[in-house]
């Protein structure tokens, strides 16, 4: 994982456990940008969560990404 991935990551999994239940919300609401720190900030986010206990709107983008950085 790079740096950027990881830092995404990480904001995207406090946001999610402090913060708010709305990955939007929570994405608007930092300065944050790249490919990468969106995908981190997205998997951080869904990082306690089921597949199916994921908001349909995220569903499919959190499956293909959990199968890209997590196998």
């Amino acid at each position: 994982m790079t740096e950027s991935f990881e830092r995404g990551y990480d904001a995207g999994n406090y946001a999610s456990a402090y913060e708010t239940e709305d990955v939007v919300e929570a994405w608007n609401a930092r300065i944050l940008s790249g490919r990468e720190v969106y995908e981190g900030f997205i998997l951080g986010f869904f990082s306690s969560y089921e597949l199916d206990e994921i908001p349909d709107e995220h569903r499919e983008e959190v499956d293909y990404l959990r199968g890209i950085y997590e196998d």
